[in-house]
């Protein structure tokens, strides 16, 4: 609902804040998402053969942000 809504926007921000960025990219609402979910998301990235580590490092390598490192 709003409230999930409102932890990950904040949280978003609070990524984009932290590399001084200007405006919040598409990497830190998945993290945000992330720590939000946190273990079912994590189930669900397991189930599709990956995980967040992984996502990490595909992120890593095509240049974007991560997001925190849990």
């Amino acid at each position: 609902g709003a409230d999930v809504l409102d932890e990950v926007t904040r949280l978003a921000g609070g990524f984009a804040a932290a590399r001084q960025a200007e405006t919040v990219g598409t990497a830190d609402l998945l993290f945000g998402v992330v720590d939000v979910y946190g273990d079912l998301f994590e189930r669900v990235l397991y189930r599709r053969g990956t995980s967040v580590e992984e996502l990490r490092e595909r992120l890593v390598g095509a240049g974007v942000s991560p997001g925190p490192q849990s």
